[in-house]
Formats: C-alpha cells, structure tokens, sequence
C-alpha cells in the first residue's frame, strides 16, 4: 500500500516538473512496437596496466598502475582507479591519460 502510494507521489511530481512530456504523445500500440537487439555485445575483462603499455600512454607496468592510482585515466570520459576493466571489444573505446587521447581497439584473442 506504501509503495503505491509512493509512487502515485512520484508521478505527480514528474508531472509537475515535465507538463508537456513527449512521452505523453506514445500511444500503447507504439510501445509494442519497439526492437530491441538482444545480440550478446562481445566483453571481456581487460588489465587496464597492460594496456596503458602496450598502447604507449605508459613506459612500464609500474607506471600504468601509478597512472591509474592517481586518477589520470578516464576509459569513455569517466576516471577509473581499477586495474581491471570490462571492456566492449567490439569497438575503438577512447581513452585519455592526461592530455593525452586515443581510441584504442581490444582484440580478442581465443586461448589454446
């Protein structure tokens, strides 16, 4: 009963703030007609160290992990301190060091 009630609140406020959504305009037979791709996007788990390397934003492992504990790196615009990142390898993902920038490609190789 409280959650409803919340709710109800919720939509009333959103209401309040967006007088004219253009959600409004959506009829029922518009939201059945919305494709999605459910294709699995390829991922994989990369050591941001190793690749700061072998991308050349680093000299040595050493220094990578440096780089990223003090916050120099931004993977897609966003700071990141992990040393392991789940990354798309589907596309070139910009990643700045400093003032640095470069979109760099994962390659995925199958292991043996």
């Amino acid at each position: 009963m409280e959650g409803s009630l919340k709710g109800k609140d919720a939509l009333l406020e959103y209401r309040s703030r967006f007088p004219n959504d253009p959600l409004d305009d959506i009829t029922e037979e518009d939201k059945g007609s919305f494709e999605f791709d459910t294709t699995p996007v390829p991922m994989m788990r990369v050591r941001l160290d190793y690749l700061l390397v072998e991308s050349g934003f680093a000299s040595s492992v050493t220094q990578a992990n440096r780089l990223i504990m003090q916050g120099a790196v931004k993977i897609r615009g966003e700071k990141t301190f992990d040393k392991i990142e789940l990354l798309r390898t589907d596309e070139a993902i910009p990643v700045r060091v400093g003032k640095r920038e470069k979109k760099v490609k994962i390659e995925c190789t199958p292991e043996a």
